[in-house]
């Protein structure tokens, strides 16, 4: 599996992007998560019972998503899937 690290200075952006829209961190991946075409399933978790009204804020983002969020999203993490990975021949 490929895996980046990833910039903290993002995660801030991503923050800030997060708080901007009148909602948490946590939230805005949520949504994101429900939002994106490429992902069939989102599993909340909770360890306390607060934090599942927490989650459930996310879909008050999800119905706001539209494409300038989703662009906002894109040009803070700049990686929009390509399909310019290494071909591998059996």
């Amino acid at each position: 599996m490929f895996m980046k690290k990833v910039d903290p200075s993002k995660l801030v952006a991503l923050g800030e992007l997060a708080k901007e829209l009148g909602f948490t961190q946590a939230q805005l991946a949520i949504a994101w998560t429900v939002a994106n075409t490429d992902v069939s399933t989102c599993l909340l978790g909770f360890s306390r019972l607060e934090q599942i009204d927490e989650n459930l804020k996310a879909l008050e983002l999800y119905q706001q998503w539209n494409q300038d969020i989703e662009n906002k999203v894109e040009a803070i993490f700049g990686n929009e899937p390509t399909n310019d990975l290494p071909h591998i021949h059996i």
